[in-house]
C-alpha cells in the first residue's frame, strides 16, 4: 500500500493525523493491548479505526479513499458504515459548497428529485448480499487483529458517486455500522452497531 498521510477518524470521533501503513499498536510490559472485544463475543465498534485519505487519483481525478484497522481480537471479514447529512444543513448549502445539484453540469452531480435525507457517504470492504455475507459464506477480505485493510474509495449516496472532497465528511455523522467477523466458533457472522441508540444486535445467522 502506497505510504499516505491520512486522516485518521476514529468510530468515537476521535481525529488525529497518521500514516496508513504505519499505525503503531500500543504496548504495555510488551504486550499488545487491544480492547477485550472476546469478552463480549464480536467485535466492538471502539476495535476499528478508520483512516481516510484525500491523495487518491483515478482516471486522473482525486477521490476520498479509505482503510481500517482492526484492533480487535476477531478476523473481520466485512466492514459497512454510513454517515448521514447533519441536522441543520440545507441542500442549498452543500450545493453552494460542493456543487452537488447545480445544474446536472458533472456524472457526479445528483438529479434534481434526488432528496437531501437520502445523501449519505458510504464506505464498504467485503460482499453484502444476505446478512453482511453471502450466501456461500464467502467475502472479499480477510483483515485478522493487528492488520490494516486495503483501501477503498468512499462513496456518495444514493447514487454511488466517488466522494471527491474530504471536507464533505465533514457535514455528515456516523449512523450505524455492519462488521462480518469470524466468531468464536470459527463462523462467519455479523454484528450491527447503532450509534444513535449505542448499542449492537448481533446477527443471529452464522455460515461455516
Amino acid at each position: 500500500m502506497k505510504r499516505a498521510v491520512c486522516i485518521v477518524i476514529s468510530l468515537i470521533l476521535i481525529v488525529t493525523m497518521v500514516g496508513c501503513n504505519g499505525v503503531q499498536e500500543q504496548t504495555q510490559g510488551g504486550q499488545v493491548q487491544r480492547v477485550q472485544s472476546q469478552t463480549t463475543g464480536h467485535p466492538l465498534i471502539d476495535d476499528i479505526n478508520i483512516f481516510v485519505d484525500n491523495q487518491i487519483y483515478e482516471w486522473g481525478e482525486r477521490y476520498i479513499a479509505f482503510c481500517f484497522e482492526n484492533n480487535s481480537s476477531y478476523t473481520i471479514t466485512y466492514f459497512e458504515l454510513i454517515s448521514k447529512i447533519n441536522e441543520g444543513v440545507t441542500k442549498e448549502e452543500l450545493d453552494e459548497k460542493f456543487n452537488w445539484w447545480t445544474g446536472n453540469e458533472s456524472d457526479y452531480n445528483y438529479d434534481n428529485d434526488v432528496e437531501l435525507k437520502d445523501v449519505h457517504a458510504y464506505y464498504q470492504l467485503g460482499e453484502y448480499i444476505i446478512n453482511g455475507l453471502d450466501s456461500n459464506g464467502v467475502n472479499s477480505i480477510r483483515v485478522e487483529p493487528g492488520q490494516i485493510s486495503e483501501m477503498q474509495s468512499v462513496k456518495r449516496g444514493p447514487s454511488w458517486y466517488d466522494l471527491e472532497n474530504i471536507e464533505e465528511l465533514d457535514m455528515m455523522y456516523n449512523d450505524f455500522a455492519i462488521i462480518g467477523f469470524i466468531n468464536d466458533d470459527g463462523k462467519l457472522q455479523e454484528v450491527r452497531y447503532d450509534y444513535k441508540n449505542k448499542n449492537y444486535t448481533l446477527g443471529d445467522k452464522t455460515y461455516d
